[in-house]
C-alpha cells in the first residue's frame, strides 16, 4: 500500500495518471491545478472555508412517538396425531425442543399449518398426563427417536449427556407435591404462564376429592374445571425414592406407586400408560426415582421452606429409565436467579436445556378452539 502523504505533488501525479484541471483534498486544505506543463499550489483556505459533510436538517424528534409492527413469522406445516379414547387429544407428531420448558412452550405458539385444511393453528403446553400418553405409544417413540435416547453424549461436545422429556409442570411442598397446578402468572415468554405455589391457594382445590390411599400415604386425583386440567397431589409416603448409584425400582412397584399413577392422573390401581413406557424400552436397572423431595429436608428444625415450582421430566441412560421432579423450566443459577450455571446441584446445562415437549392442538388463529 502507497502512502500518498509521502509524495510529492509530481509524483502523485505522475502514479495516479490523473489529466482532470483540478483536485481538491478537502480533508487537509490543499486545492492544487495543474495543465500539462505546470503544477501550482493553491493556498491553504481559511478554515471556516472548509468543505464540510452534507447534514440534511432533521425532519422529527426522537420523542416523536411511532409504533413497530411485528412481521409474523411463517408458518411451517406440522404433522399432527388424533389418539381417540377416553383422552381424545391432537397433538404435533414432533415434540419441541430441544431447549428450556419455557422456551420450547413459546415456539410451540407460534402459527403452523394444517396438513389437511392449511388453516393456521398453534399448540399449548400439555399435562403430565398427555405427555405420558404421548410417549406411551411406539409410533410417536419413532418419530422422535432423540428422545429418551439411551446413548450417552459427549458432554464437551453436546452440552449434555442424554435428551429428557417434559412431562409437566409441578409443585413440591412439605408432605407432597402438587402436578399441573393452575397457571395464572406472567412471564417474559410470551403465552407462558407461572404456575400458582402458594398452598393456602392450592390445598383448597384438593376439597371434595376422595383421597384414594397408596401405601403409607394418600393420592388425590382431582376432576377438570375451570381453569384445572389433570390437577392432582401426592404424599411423600406413597412412593419411595432411589438412592444415587444404586438399582433401580422394579416396573411392577413404579407402575402401582401414588408418583405413577398421580403424573398420569388416573384412580386405577396402576398407572398403564407408564407401563407401556417401561416395557417399550429396555432399563435393565429399573426405574429410578429422585428429585421429588420434601421442602423440610436439609432444613433446621422448625423451619419450612416455600412450596417450590419444578418440571417433572423422563430421561434414560446407562440401561435405566430416570424419572426427577428437579428440572427447571429456564436457566437458573445456584441462588435461583436466571443466567448461572448449576442448581441443586443438577448441571443445568445437562438436564434441562436438552429437552423435548410435545405440544397439544390448542385452537385454529382461524376459527375456533380446537382440542384446549
Amino acid at each position: 500500500m502507497i502512502r500518498l502523504s509521502r509524495l510529492t505533488r509530481r509524483e502523485f501525479l505522475e502514479i495516479t495518471g490523473i489529466t482532470a484541471t483540478a483536485v481538491t483534498f478537502a480533508g487537509c486544505g490543499l486545492r492544487i491545478g495543474w495543465d500539462e506543463d505546470s503544477i501550482t499550489k493553491a493556498a491553504e483556505p481559511p478554515r471556516e472555508e472548509m468543505i464540510r459533510p452534507f447534514r440534511p436538517p432533521r425532519l422529527h424528534s426522537t420523542q416523536t412517538p411511532y409504533e413497530i409492527i411485528e412481521a409474523v413469522p411463517q408458518s411451517d406445516e406440522r404433522s399432527l396425531i388424533h389418539i381417540h379414547g377416553e383422552r381424545d387429544i391432537v397433538a404435533s407428531l414432533k415434540a419441541f425442543g430441544p431447549d428450556y420448558l419455557n422456551e420450547n412452550i413459546e415456539r410451540m405458539q407460534l402459527p403452523f399449518l394444517h396438513p389437511q385444511t392449511g388453516e393456521r393453528i398453534n399448540f399449548r403446553e400439555p399435562t403430565t398426563a398427555e405427555s405420558i400418553l404421548m410417549e406411551s405409544y411406539e409410533f410417536v417413540r419413532a418419530a422422535n427417536p432423540k428422545i429418551l435416547d439411551t446413548r450417552v453424549h459427549d458432554y464437551h461436545i453436546n452440552r449434555f449427556f442424554y435428551h429428557s422429556l417434559q412431562l409437566g409442570r409441578i409443585v413440591r411442598a412439605a408432605e407432597g407435591f402438587y402436578v399441573n397446578p393452575p397457571r395464572v402468572y406472567p412471564t417474559p415468554w410470551k403465552g407462558v404462564l407461572r404456575p400458582e405455589t402458594n398452598e393456602d391457594v392450592l390445598k383448597p382445590l384438593l376439597d371434595g376429592t376422595a383421597p384414594i390411599k397408596v401405601g403409607k400415604g394418600k393420592i388425590y386425583i382431582v376432576r377438570d374445571r375451570g381453569n384445572l386440567r389433570d390437577f392432582g397431589y401426592a404424599e411423600y409416603d406413597t412412593f419411595r425414592q432411589t438412592s444415587r448409584g444404586g438399582d433401580g425400582l422394579e416396573v411392577g412397584e413404579f407402575i402401582e406407586s401414588g408418583l405413577a399413577r398421580v403424573l398420569e392422573h388416573t384412580e386405577e390401581k396402576t398407572a398403564r400408560n407408564f407401563g407401556e413406557i417401561c416395557y417399550l424400552g429396555d432399563y435393565p436397572h429399573g426405574i429410578y426415582i429422585e428429585g421429588f423431595d420434601s421442602i423440610k429436608l436439609d432444613w433446621p428444625q422448625g423451619f419450612i421452606k416455600r412450596p417450590e415450582e419444578r418440571v417433572a421430566a423422563l430421561e434414560t441412560y446407562d440401561g435405566l429409565l430416570r424419572l426427577t421432579g428437579e428440572h427447571y423450566d429456564y436457566f437458573h443459577s445456584g441462588a435461583g436467579v436466571p443466567g448461572g450455571g448449576w442448581a441443586n446441584g443438577v448441571g443445568i446445562w445437562g438436564d434441562d436445556y436438552g429437552s423435548f415437549v410435545f405440544g397439544i392442538l390448542a385452537k385454529s388463529t382461524e376459527g375456533a378452539s380446537q382440542g384446549s
